[in-house]
């Protein structure tokens, strides 16, 4: 997997109507907040699967963002956050699992990090 198969993929399920609001939202004009970021319009539905994607790389960085990623996702699905440890926790990298609960109660964080990730306990 290369950055021109990344882009290629994101730019399949990429919205450009929600990202023209969001260029406009996010203030990329000349001279504004963000001047030259790009938005693509992705939305949460397609988040998992970009993760699964991503999910065993090996840099630590990609583990803190799909942490991130799916964090996100779950403050518009819980569903989602939920399911997808449950899924993928047997190779899941910790780091992920530690990023995406990490505004779990207490009590369901500790149910999370109990159950073995990776080979570990």
């Amino acid at each position: 997997m290369n950055a021109e198969f990344i882009l290629h993929e994101r730019l399949s399920i990429a919205n450009p109507e929600k990202a023209r609001f969001l260029q406009e939202f996010f203030k990329t004009g000349k001279g504004q907040y963000a001047e030259g970021d790009v938005m693509l319009g992705i939305v949460v539905p397609h988040t998992p699967a970009i993760a699964e994607k991503l999910l065993y790389r090996k840099h630590d960085l990609m583990h803190k963002a799909v942490g991130w990623m799916l964090r996100e996702v779950g403050k518009k699905d819980r569903e989602t956050l939920v399911d997808f440890p449950e899924t993928h926790r047997a190779k899941m990298p910790r780091t992920t699992l530690r990023y995406s609960i990490e505004r779990f109660s207490p009590k369901e964080r500790n149910r999370f990090m109990k159950k073995p990730v990776n080979g570990y306990q």
